[in-house]
């Protein structure tokens, strides 16, 4: 195989994982907006998640050009399509439980938690890296997101873990 073949492979697939993270962004912002539906008590905050998933599925959509130009997303290879595939099925299993309405709180904030600190959201940007000014835009907007998502559903689980005991 030549260069030009192996780089073309390996663009193809860049593009392939860019597009599964993209997907699992708008994934996460659908379940976040039926939450909110579901939790009128609780709308603005699964509102603002749901917005600011948009946000992110929005701002990774010109990585594609990124890559297009010829950067590259060093060490993408640790997150397999598959893997990233096996979460984006397990929001939409979220999202199908809302539609019928078997979710309650606990669990939509339980849900949360757990895509909020899967590997997905919380070591992407720590273990991909590219030289492009884009993609480093990208990873800051992410950690920073990231990392406020996952403390704010972590103090709404523990506020309802305390709501529940009986101390």
């Amino acid at each position: 195989m030549n260069q030009p073949e192996t780089v073309s492979i390996i663009t193809k697939a860049q593009h392939r994982l860019l597009d599964r993270l993209i997907e699992w962004e708008l994934s996460l912002a659908t379940l976040y907006s039926l939450y909110a539906e579901l939790f009128p008590d609780d709308q603005a905050f699964w509102q603002r998640l749901s917005k600011e998933e948009k946000f992110h599925a929005k701002i990774l959509k010109p990585m594609h050009e990124v890559i297009d130009e010829g950067y590259l997303l060093n060490n993408i290879g640790e997150f397999h399509e598959e893997r990233i595939s096996s979460e984006v099925k397990e929001v939409k299993r979220a999202i199908q439980s809302a539609k019928e309405k078997w979710t309650t709180p606990e669990q939509a904030t339980k849900n949360a938690m757990i895509f909020e600190t899967s590997v997905i959201d919380s070591q992407f940007y720590a273990v991909v890296q590219c030289d492009s000014p884009i993609f480093e835009k990208v990873a800051a907007v992410h950690a920073k997101h990231g990392g406020q998502h996952a403390n704010e559903v972590r103090l709404r689980w523990e506020a309802m873990l305390d709501q529940k005991s009986p101390i």
